[in-house]
């Protein structure tokens, strides 16, 4: 079996920054394209490259386009491609996991 771990480096790439209240309601495992509208964004760093794996959250990977024509195949109906921010003509994406398994035992746990 195969495992990835997803992370970016925020001293080499493009930052993204939202407020930490956004994530008490949104990307919790709920659908929300109907109803989506981006959060306001700080951008760090908008010198170095955008990368395909962008620096935001963990909770809500952000991917370029080129990264989500890849992943949209493998996740199939999993995830929602939610448009976030479009930099330097770069359209952002970010990933809505709706997939959601509560698997950690807490009384089993250190």
């Amino acid at each position: 079996m195969k495992l990835y771990k997803l992370c970016t480096d925020a001293d080499s790439g493009l930052v993204l920054r939202t407020d930490i209240e956004f994530f008490q309601t949104h990307f919790i495992g709920e659908p929300m394209e109907n109803n989506w509208q981006p959060p306001p964004i700080r951008v760090s760093n908008k010198s170095k490259p955008i990368r395909d794996f962008v620096s935001w959250m963990l909770s809500a990977p952000v991917v370029s386009a080129r990264a989500k024509a890849c992943l949209e195949p493998c996740f199939g109906s999993h995830v929602q491609f939610l448009p976030l921010i479009e930099i330097k003509g770069k359209q952002l994406y970010a990933i809505n996991v709706l997939n959601v398994i509560d698997c950690l035992d807490i009384g089993r746990s250190d």
